[in-house]
């Protein structure tokens, strides 16, 4: 059996799957297999991934393009390790990241971890150094609660832990927030790596504001009903977002939103006129299903 199974779904990603492969190829760490799903792709992806002759790398297609969910889970029913790792086709590993993440989840006995990163544009050029810092499991457990604080391309987990929590559920873009409030419901414990290992690449034409949104609300209806987890359907999740998706209370989320993130960029540099912004940003979500008191409760969290 090899130690660590990576999975990376691929969809149309012949301008930045080159440089994912190589950073594997790359890895410190030998012990691998590669198992890339491509899921429909229309481009020349396939041709990319089958000119690297390595035997650790082993690519699968999918009967059409069936999304993230149904990929993540094929590859995980065909993984071998005794580790899953995640991986997307537009990111890049630092040469040790595999080795770096054992050491850390052995060392710490945790189940699932996470790693810093680096954020880069689609040009590769660096945006910003080490987000998502590491903090203890107890931290990010409290983290957790509120929102996502372990990049979902990052992740590093036990094989086993991946098939008793059933994999993921497709749960409007929230399928790795579901699987962690699933995590820390059944007393796993998770960490995240003290170094960056893993440049994650800003995608300009990803999800849209109203794909936010409905994301949002989704994470909201997760988190609210964290005790009954297990037992939430997609239908239930339906009828949730019935009540809320609505046109005018998806316009008050993207103007909150917009006043919260300037107000924090105001506290980055010092300026606290910004408290007053990120203020009429948690006013303005009063009246929407998604507050944003929740995002400032994970900023106290990580300094305290």
């Amino acid at each position: 059996m090899v130690k660590v199974s990576i999975i990376l779904p691929a969809y149309n990603a012949s301008s930045t799957i080159s440089q994912s492969i190589e950073s594997i190829i790359k890895q410190t760490y030998e012990d691998w297999e590669l198992i890339i799903i491509n899921d429909g792709s229309n481009d020349n992806t396939k041709d990319i991934i089958l000119s690297y002759k390595d035997d650790r790398i082993k690519i699968f297609d999918n009967p059409g393009n069936k999304g993230i969910v149904y990929t993540l889970n094929r590859a995980l029913s065909i993984a071998q390790g005794l580790y899953v790792a995640r991986m997307d086709s537009d990111d890049i590993s630092i040469s040790t990241r595999i080795e770096k993440q054992i050491d850390y989840i052995e060392k710490y006995n945790l189940d699932l971890i996470g790693c810093m990163t680096e954020r880069i544009d689609m040009e590769g050029n660096c945006v910003l150094h080490m987000a998502n810092k590491s903090y203890s499991p107890s931290k990010i457990t409290r983290c957790v609660k509120y929102d996502n604080c372990i990049a979902h391309p990052t992740w590093f987990g036990r094989k086993s832990m991946f098939e008793e929590l059933g994999g993921y559920r497709n749960f409007h873009a929230c399928e790795d927030y579901d699987f962690l409030l699933r995590a820390i419901r059944h007393n796993y414990k998770l960490g995240i790596c003290d170094s960056i290992q893993l440049k994650y690449r800003e995608n300009l034409n990803g999800i849209s504001f109203s794909n936010l949104f409905k994301q949002r609300l989704s994470s909201k209806y997760l988190r609210d009903n964290i005790n009954s987890i297990d037992s939430i359907t997609e239908e239930d999740l339906n009828s949730y977002l019935q009540l809320y998706n609505t046109p005018e209370q998806e316009t008050k989320y993207i103007k909150g939103l917009k006043l919260f993130e300037d107000g924090v960029n105001s506290l980055r540099h010092k300026k606290f006129s910004g408290l007053i912004l990120i203020f009429r940003s948690i006013f303005i979500s009063r009246y929407v299903g998604v507050r944003f008191t929740n995002l400032v409760k994970i900023q106290l969290i990580r300094i305290l």
